[in-house]
């Protein structure tokens, strides 16, 4: 069996509820150590452009299985390459597309995927947003309702306590707010 068919047989026959992150090893050009975690995905069908005699057309494509593989530095776990992979079980045993991300356009791409969960549709007006302004949502907004579901019991217990209390900041501060 050659290693295409050996790849194609453990895509179909891994579990796609589980991540596998793979043994460290070192890039040869930069010496640096890296891993690749891989996860499947079951596929709903869909549309792809396709040419058919000189006429694009987006004919229907059957559910499938996909691969989400992320090749990072073991240190820093930034992500070098993010690569999405399907295996046909209709086309034959080697047939499979792919495409990759590399570099800066990984970030676009989960910064654009985190940023639509997080970003606040206030009503339903058209919104535009810089690249900035997406990433600060993003870390501002998940990464403070990542921290406060952790800590759910030390931000009550300081809400609470008397430090806080605004009669108390204005003693301590000899802050007075304007009266107009």
């Amino acid at each position: 069996m050659s290693d295409e068919q050996d790849d194609r047989y453990y895509f179909f026959a891994r579990n796609p509820d589980k991540t596998i992150l793979s043994s460290s090893f070192t890039d040869r050009l930069t010496g640096e150590k890296l891993r690749i975690a891989s996860r499947n995905i079951e596929g709903e069908p869909g549309l792809m452009f396709a040419t058919v005699d000189g006429e694009v057309v987006l004919p229907q494509t059957s559910a499938g299985r996909y691969q989400i593989k992320a090749t990072f530095l073991e240190d820093e776990r930034r992500i070098k390459v993010l690569t999405i992979q399907r295996y046909s079980s209709k086309t034959g045993p080697l047939k499979r597309d792919y495409f990759s991300f590399i570099g800066g356009e990984i970030d676009t791409l989960l910064n654009f995927i985190v940023g639509i969960k997080a970003v606040p549709l206030a009503d339903s007006s058209k919104v535009h947003l810089t690249d900035d302004m997406f990433r600060d949502i993003v870390l501002n907004q998940s990464q403070a309702r990542r921290i406060f579901e952790k800590n759910e019991a030390l931000f009550l217990e300081i809400a609470q306590s008397d430090e806080l209390k605004p009669y108390n900041y204005r003693r301590r501060t000899g802050f007075k707010p304007k009266t107009d």
